[in-house]
This record gives C-alpha cells, sequence and structure tokens, in this order.
C-alpha cells in the first residue's frame, strides 16, 4: 500500500496528474479493492473537472468500504457540480453530523454548503467551529461572512466580524470585510474606522480590485484624500498587471 502512494505523491504534487491516474488504474489491476487508491482516482479527476468519472471513482470506493470524510466532501463536490445540489446538502451534513469531526472538514462542509446556495447550513456549522476554536479569528469571520450570504441579522455580522478584528486586529482582510459590511449597510463613518491608519503596504496585501474599490469609496466619504490616492494608485498597478476581482 505504501508503495503504490509513494509513487504516486510526488507526480501528484508536481500536476502530473495523467501519469497519476495511468499508475493508480494500473495498480487497481491487481488490487481492485483498494479504497484509498479508488479514492485517490476520484480526486483526480475532481481536479480535472471530470466530474462523472470523479464520481464514479468514489462511488466505486464506497462500495467496498466508507471512504474518509475528505473524500465524502469531494464526491459532495462532484455532486454539486454536476448540478445535483439537494444531494450534495444531504452529504455534507451528514458528513458534519459527527460530533468528534475535524474542524477543518468541517470548515470545508460549511464552505461547500456556501457555494452551492445553502448559507444558513453553513452559518450553522462555521458556529460550530467556533465552539471548538473560541479564539481564532478566521472562525468568527467565515460565520460574518455566511451570516451576509443567509440574510441573517445586520447585527449578527457586524458582531462577529468585530470579534474576528479583536482576535486578530492585525489581519488586513479581516478589517477590509468589516468595513465592507459596515458601509454596504450605510454606516460610512463606522466603516472608515477600522481601515483609516491602513498605509500603502497594506494595500499591497489586498489583491481584489473590488475589494479595493470599496475601500476607495469608503475613504472618499471620509473625505481621506490621502487614502483615496494610495488606492489609486494600488488599482492602476493591479490592472496593470491583470489584477482580478471577487463578487
Amino acid at each position: 500500500m505504501a508503495d503504490i502512494f509513494t509513487a504516486l505523491k510526488p507526480h501528484f504534487y508536481l500536476g502530473q496528474h495523467d501519469v497519476c491516474l495511468n499508475l493508480a488504474f494500473a495498480h487497481l489491476k491487481s488490487f481492485p479493492d483498494d479504497v484509498r487508491v479508488w479514492e485517490f482516482v476520484g480526486v483526480i479527476y475532481s481536479e480535472q473537472g471530470q466530474w462523472l468519472k470523479a464520481a464514479r471513482a468514489f462511488e466505486e470506493a464506497s462500495l467496498i468500504a466508507p471512504i474518509s470524510d475528505y473524500s465524502r466532501v469531494c464526491l459532495a463536490d462532484v455532486y454539486g457540480e454536476l448540478g445535483r445540489h439537494e444531494l450534495t446538502r444531504s452529504l455534507l451534513n451528514r458528513v458534519a453530523s459527527r460530533e468528534d469531526i475535524d474542524w477543518r472538514i468541517l470548515r470545508r462542509v460549511a464552505s461547500g454548503l456556501d457555494k452551492y446556495g445553502f448559507s444558513r447550513d453553513a452559518l450553522q456549522q462555521a458556529r460550530r467551529i467556533i465552539e471548538r476554536l473560541p479564539d481564532e479569528g478566521q472562525a468568527y469571520y467565515d460565520a460574518a461572512y455566511y451570516a451576509i450570504r443567509s440574510g441573517e441579522l445586520f447585527c449578527t455580522a457586524v458582531g462577529l466580524a468585530r470579534k474576528a478584528v479583536t482576535l486578530s486586529p492585525n489581519n488586513i482582510l479581516f478589517r477590509v470585510g468589516l468595513a465592507t459590511i459596515l458601509f454596504s449597510h450605510g454606516q460610512p463613518k463606522d466603516a472608515y474606522e477600522p481601515v483609516r491608519r491602513f498605509e500603502q503596504a497594506d494595500y499591497e496585501v489586498i489583491e481584489c480590485t473590488c475589494c479595493l474599490e470599496r475601500l476607495k469609496s469608503i475613504m472618499e466619504a471620509a473625505g481621506d484624500l490621502r487614502q483615496v490616492q494610495t488606492i489609486t494608485r494600488r488599482l492602476q498597478g493591479l490592472t496593470s498587471t491583470g489584477g482580478h476581482s471577487h463578487a
């Protein structure tokens, strides 16, 4: 068993997926009940966006023995890509139902639920992560994001985002997120507070042009022309290098 993964992993990390598949299927000819290799094939096909083949590989593995939580989350994502969203929701919530589930898997569950339109379910799982990691800023920030996406009360999202900033005060993106929430709900003065001390180096961390445009609006509303000029230069730099935007 160890030998096949010793052979597979270097090719996987180099992105040589076709080599991985050839090696995996050669192994499966001799060991057709190797669940871990079937799961690995499913992951490879998922990486390639070959959703039907990925589903078949994961399903083949599950017929032999219970597959790992990681593979079940991957399979749920495959079903989502195939348009089977309710099946995705059901599978992800079943994965999350275990009390001893690893929080990293739980975070992937929440992300998958949100991705396919189940943001309220995602928020529920994010709150479970907070229970596990009460001092982790990222847990609160994720919950704030899902709260906004699921139509929760504005005060709920703001409270979660503020907690994230309190726990991780040097995280620039958390501050941008909090400012964006406040600004989008008609509170420009409050929105300015978490970002008013930003310097040029802080803006270098931000690669999303939409985020920068929002920040520029916040600074304009506050009359902070120095910051507006800094953001404008950053936007120009991103545009010249093909910067990206988020919805």
